[in-house]
């Protein structure tokens, strides 16, 4: 089977906070459901995009 890799980005804390602060609160209320490193049921494309 291949393999795929996913694109990653490195971003500073400031970056990942002003993300967080963009986002829908209902779409920060489903990923606080979510345990660490866990993808929702369905896949990640089943969240709304970013705002």
């Amino acid at each position: 089977m291949a393999r795929t890799r996913t694109t990653r980005r490195l971003v500073s804390f400031r970056q990942f906070a002003d993300w967080l602060d963009a986002q829908d609160p209902e779409v920060l209320a489903e990923m606080r459901t979510l345990g660490p490193g866990r993808a929702p049921t369905g896949g990640r494309g089943t969240y709304p995009t970013a705002a």
